[in-house]
This record gives structure tokens, C-alpha cells and sequence, in this order.
């Protein structure tokens, strides 16, 4: 049978959400989102919290487990941290998705399990989209048996990037669409304004 969803954000800051700090929640059964937060909050800390079975989703609604919101302009959020938490069992989309953020350090993550159940390959770990960003670290994760990207997105424009030290593995091509394009981490190169260090 078909999994049980929430099919919303489970939890939404319709504002900046400066200063939040979510520590040792688990979480379970989302379509979307499991936190939405503006991508020009400060200070928002995501730590030891359990994502566990999101989707499947819908196209066009930019899901993650957590999900930065664009802020349409220039203006940046600063100090995200994404830190010591689990994530698994993704049918379809990201577990973690960025827009509109800048000094963000997420590290020591453990992601797996992520597949796409209508036969394609929209699948990944860290999705870096755009919306500008600047000084993302992506440090020390675990992210395996993917089946398109364990750490990508479009970098539209990002400013500079560390993407080190982070295991990934088992990311596989499978499925009708983007035939020959999984990678463990994939670079788009036209979305950089600056540097992105790997």
C-alpha cells in the first residue's frame, strides 16, 4: 500500500526565524517539508534530530527535510547550522535544499536511502540551489545509497563553497531520466560566481 504523508510543511517560520535552535526531534511520514525556514533568518541550529520517510512529493514544491525559503533579493541569512542529525528514506526530492544563505556549516550528518519510486532519478542529499548564497561548508557527512547526487543542486549564484572531508558512496543511476548523470557530488560550474573548494 501507499505510505501515510503529511502532505505540508510540518513545521513553517513565516518569518526570518532568528535564533532557533530544534534539537532531538524525530520526524516522520512528510510529503514536503519537515522545517521551512527563511533563508534570511540568523542563527538557526538543526541538531541531533531523526528525519525518517518523506514522500513520495509532488514536482515543484522544492521539498527537504529542512528547506531555506528564497528571500527574492540580495539579502542573506547568516550562521545556519545543520549538525549531527540523521536523515533517511527519501522517495523523491532532498533532505536538505538551500536558498538565500550565507555562512552555513552543515557537518557530521548521516543521510541514506534515497530512490525515486516513479522511475526517475530526482533524487539528492545536499541540494545547493541559489537564490544568492555564499560560504556553504559542507564537512564530515555520510551520505549513501542515493540513486542521482549525494551533494548537488544548480549554485545559482554561489559566491564560495568548502565541500570536504564528507563520505560519500553507493550513488547509483537508475531509472528512465538523467541516464549516466548519478555522482557523488556534482559542481555546476556556470552557477559559481567565485570559488567552491572540494
Amino acid at each position: 500500500g501507499g505510505r501515510p504523508c503529511n502532505k505540508s510543511n510540518h513545521i513553517t517560520f513565516y518569518d526570518t526565524a532568528n535564533n532557533t535552535y530544534i534539537d532531538g526531534f524525530g520526524l516522520i511520514n512528510m510529503a514536503y517539508h519537515a522545517f521551512c525556514v527563511g533563508g534570511t533568518g540568523h542563527y538557526q541550529v538543526f541538531r541531533r534530530n531523526h528525519f525518517n520517510r518523506r514522500g513520495p512529493t509532488e514536482p515543484g514544491v522544492n521539498e527537504g527535510w529542512i528547506t531555506t525559503i528564497s528571500s527574492g533579493s540580495t539579502e542573506m541569512g547568516s550562521y545556519l547550522t545543520i549538525q549531527d542529525n540523521i536523515f533517511e528514506d527519501v522517495d523523491k526530492g532532498c533532505f536538505i535544499k538551500l536558498y538565500s544563505t550565507q555562512r552555513t556549516l552543515i557537518e557530521d550528518n548521516i543521510m541514506r536511502a534515497s530512490y525515486d519510486s516513479t522511475g526517475g532519478s530526482n533524487t539528492e542529499g545536499i541540494s545547493i540551489k541559489g537564490g544568492p548564497l555564499d560560504r556553504i561548508t559542507v564537512r564530515h557527512n555520510i551520505i549513501y545509497d542515493f540513486v542521482h547526487k549525494g551533494i548537488g543542486g544548480n549554485m545559482h549564484p554561489l559566491s564560495s563553497a568548502e565541500i570536504l572531508f564528507n563520505r560519500v558512496y553507493n550513488v547509483t543511476n537508475f531509472g528512465k531520466y538523467d541516464a549516466g548523470t548519478a555522482t557523488a557530488i556534482d559542481i555546476n560550474q556556470d552557477g559559481l560566481a567565485n570559488n567552491v573548494h572540494v
